[in-house]
């Protein structure tokens, strides 16, 4: 299933920011999903559906791509002592979204095992696995 749709739940607690990206359907490989994977903030409950061309055809869904519209910008960490932080942009064409600081990452892309925890023959496996 090669297009993702994001999820918003449309709620009280939901921010504006998230529901702003409900609904978007990207191909899996966009680069917008490298920075506005689920979770993208704090207590964020947003997911991901999966589609088929199949799907999107029949939800008479439109798959966009984020191109341009992808970009950072800084934020503040802390008053106290002036930190900043790049954070991931999406103009979606009528609001510029930005994730909270600290979450501009996919978190499973972002996973890296301790391969040195492997013993004897399991070693090896998962080096050639791990690594691709």
């Amino acid at each position: 299933r090669p297009y993702w749709m994001y999820t918003g739940i449309n709620d009280s607690h939901t921010r504006r920011s998230h529901l702003a990206l409900h609904g978007l359907v990207l191909r899996w490989d966009d680069p917008f999903w490298q920075a506005f994977y689920p979770p993208n903030g704090w207590r964020c409950r947003c997911s991901v559906i999966a589609l088929s061309a199949a799907d999107v055809r029949a939800r008479g869904l439109k798959v966009i791509s984020s191109g341009s519209a992808m970009g950072q910008e800084l934020k503040l960490v802390s008053e106290k002592t002036g930190e900043m932080r790049n954070v991931a942009t999406f103009n979606t064409g009528t609001t510029k979204v930005t994730t909270d600081v600290g979450w501009s990452y996919a978190p499973g892309a972002a996973y890296r095992p301790d391969l040195a925890r492997y013993q004897g023959t399991l070693q090896p496996l998962a080096q050639q696995e791990l690594r691709g």
